[in-house]
C-alpha cells in the first residue's frame, strides 16, 4: 500500500530531494514543533522538573543523544525519513544549558552519584515488519536502574512508538517523559519541556502495562518464537511456517481490556501531567436538538498557563451482551490561564453508546440506564452524571 500510494501521488516521478521546497521550511519547522510540544507526555513529575538554569551540573547519557529517533533499517516506513535541519536531544539542550551540560556515553556510577541531574535517554526501534520485545534492551534497563539507584534527581526520557516496560525503575526516576518518535524538530520541544518554557500538555494514546503478561497480546507468539528489539532481525527464522493470532479480547481493545479486567496499568490511557494544575466542578446533562449535552467547568488552579484534557467516558448500568467498563465518547483540549475557568461541553450522538449485536448483525441500542464519567484519564474520572435513554 505504500508503494501504490507514492505512485498514485506521483512521487517516483520526481528527485527525492527538491531544494525549491526549502523556502516554505520554516513553516514545516513550525508545525513539527508545535506537534512535539503538544504531544509529548509528562508521565511522572516528582517536582525536579522544570530544570531551570540554576539546576547544576545536568549529565545526560543514554541513547538518541546525538541522533534524530527513528525506527531501524527497513526502507519503507515514514518515521526512516531523513528530514532537514534534525535537532538532536544534545543540541537542543546546550542551547539552553551551556557548559552546566555535560554528555557521557559511558558513565560510571561517580558521575551519576555527583551530577545534580541525571538525564537518561531511552529508545526502541519500531517497525510495522516486526514485533520487540515489551522489556527495553538490556543495556538500556541497566543504565537507566543504575542510573536511579545513583543519583534521586533522574528525569528519563523514553523515545519509542509504543509502550516499553518501565515498572522496575519508575518508582525511582524523579520524573518520567515520552516523547514518542519527535521528528526533525522534536528535541527543541522536549528540550523546552524539561527547561519549562513549554508546559506539557500530552496524553496517552495507548495503556503502558506493568508486565507484558497483563497484556491480551500476552500469548500471541506461538511456542518457540521469540522477539527481536532491532529490524535487522525483524523476520523470525525460528518460525518456519504461517500461523493465526486470535483477538481473543474482542471488544476489550486497550484501555478497555485493563478496565474490565481489573488490571491496574502502570501509565492508563489519557493520562498525562503538567506544570499547572486543574479542577473540573458543576457536571450536567440533558437532551439538546436530540444530542447528549455534556457541560462541565475546567479551572486552572495552578500559577501558570496550561492545557488540559477534558475526557468524557459512558458506561451502560445494564448491558446485555459483554460490554467494556467504560468507552471514550469525546474529548476536548482547553488552553486556560492562571486562574482561568472555562464551561466545556460535548454532544453525543445517542447511537455512538450502541453496540453491535452478532445475534441480529446489526448496531443496537438499550434503553435503559447509561453513566457518563468526566476527568482527566481514563482512570481519574472524579465526576459522573446519570442519564436514561
Amino acid at each position: 500500500p505504500t508503494i501504490a500510494t507514492g505512485l498514485a501521488y506521483g512521487l517516483y516521478d520526481r528527485a527525492k530531494y527538491d531544494d525549491a521546497l526549502l523556502d516554505s521550511f520554516p513553516a514545516h519547522e513550525h508545525v513539527a514543533f508545535n506537534v512535539a510540544s503538544e504531544g509529548v507526555v509528562l508521565l511522572k513529575n516528582r517536582g525536579v522538573l522544570p530544570l531551570d538554569s540554576r539546576s547544576g551540573k545536568i549529565l545526560l547519557v543514554g541513547r538518541y543523544v546525538d541522533e534524530v529517533p527513528r525506527t531501524g533499517v527497513h526502507p519503507y516506513t515514514s518515521a526512516t525519513v531523513d528530514g532537514y535541519n534534525n535537532i538532536v536531544l544534545q543540541e537542543a539542550l546546550y542551547d539552553i544549558y551551556g557548559d552546566n551540560l555535560s554528555v557521557e556515553s559511558d558513565p560510571t556510577d561517580e558521575s551519576l552519584r555527583t551530577a545534580d541531574v541525571v538525564i537518561v535517554s531511552l529508545g526502541t526501534e519500531d517497525n510495522e515488519s516486526f514485533e520487540r520485545p515489551f522489556a527495553l534492551p538490556s543495556l538500556q534497563e541497566k543504565l537507566v536502574r543504575r542510573a536511579v539507584e545513583c543519583n534521586p534527581n533522574c528525569v528519563v526520557l523514553v523515545n519509542s512508538g509504543s509502550g516499553v516496560r518501565m515498572t522496575d525503575w519508575a518508582g525511582d526516576a524523579a520524573a518520567i517523559l515520552y516523547g514518542w518518535y519527535p521528528g526533525q524538530n522534536g528535541m527543541r520541544a522536549i528540550a523546552g519541556i524539561i527547561s519549562g518554557a513549554i508546559n506539557p500538555s500530552g496524553k496517552l494514546p495507548i495503556s503502558i502495562e506493568r508486565d507484558f503478561r497483563d497484556s491480551p497480546a500476552k500469548n500471541t507468539i506461538p511456542a518457540g518464537g521469540q522477539f527481536y528489539n532491532t529490524t535487522d532481525r525483524a523476520y523470525n527464522e525460528r518460525l518456519i511456517q504461517l500461523y493465526d493470532v486470535n483477538y481473543d479480547e474482542s471488544v476489550l481493545v486497550g484501555y478497555r481490556w485493563y478496565d474490565t479486567k481489573g488490571i491496574e496499568p502502570l501509565f492508563p490511557f489519557g493520562h498525562g501531567l503538567s506544570y499547572t494544575s486543574f479542577e473540573l466542578t458543576d457536571p450536567s446533562v440533558k437532551m439538546k436538538e436530540g444530542k447528549i449535552h455534556v457541560e462541565v467547568t475546567l479551572r486552572n488552579t495552578g500559577n501558570r498557563s496550561g492545557a488540559e484534557v477534558v475526557q468524557f467516558y459512558s458506561s451502560e448500568i445494564a448491558p446485555t451482551v459483554v460490554r467494556p467498563e467504560k468507552e471514550l465518547r469525546d474529548f476536548v483540549k482547553v488552553h486556560l490561564n492562571s486562574g482561568e475557568k472555562r464551561k466545556v461541553a460535548v454532544d453525543i450522538d445517542p447511537a455512538a453508546l450502541g453496540f453491535w449485536d452478532d445475534n441480529v448483525g446489526r448496531w443496537q441500542l438499550n434503553h435503559g440506564d447509561y453513566i457518563l464519567r468526566i476527568g482527566t484519564s481514563s482512570r481519574c474520572l472524579p465526576l459522573s452524571v446519570s442519564l436514561a435513554l
